[in-house]
């Protein structure tokens, strides 16, 4: 099975094609075009379907407007990818059709655990705790409705221990 590579915010991502649908770059996001943010692959892993969301940075909690900001981003690429790689398993009707690579089947969303990573690469461990609470209560309530197994901000040294980057 060949493997892709995705390099994102200074990170390199390599998955099985069969295991990696690359939500960012799929037709039907092209064709929505502007106003409609997702993150950047939906991965099965595992059994889990993974939603990667990949920044080089991020706002201090304690400069309110841009962190709030940044987490407002984040909430709106985390539900919109979810409601869209929804629409596209049930196969609604776009402009353009994306197909979901082989092992990424519609009846995987029913089943899989999902989890939401967003992974901030050099962040330390010490300012994940302010980022992840403000990012798990924005999502709280897709969250609860969708049955999400987790809402996660990790670094780029635990994303290598989730084998999520190389």
């Amino acid at each position: 099975m060949s493997s892709k590579e995705i390099r994102e915010s200074g990170m390199v991502f390599a998955f099985p094609e069969d295991d990696l649908f690359w939500i960012e770059q799929c037709p039907t996001v092209r064709a929505i075009g502007e106003g409609v943010k997702v993150v950047e692959m939906i991965v099965r892993q595992n059994n889990v379907l993974v939603f990667i969301e990949a920044k080089q940075s991020s706002p201090r909690p304690d400069n309110q407007q841009p962190f709030d900001i940044f987490i407002e981003e984040i909430y709106e690429k985390f539900r919109n990818s979810l409601l869209l790689f929804a629409a596209i398993s049930l196969n609604r009707e776009f402009k353009k059709t994306s197909h979901l690579p082989a092992n990424i089947t519609p009846g995987i969303i029913a089943s899989a655990p999902i989890r939401f990573y967003l992974i901030v690469k050099g962040h330390r461990d010490e300012w994940i705790p302010p980022l992840d609470e403000a990012l798990q209560l924005s999502l709280g309530g897709v969250q609860k409705c969708f049955g999400i197994a987790s809402v996660k901000v990790i670094n780029d040294v635990t994303a290598k221990k989730y084998k999520l980057i190389v």
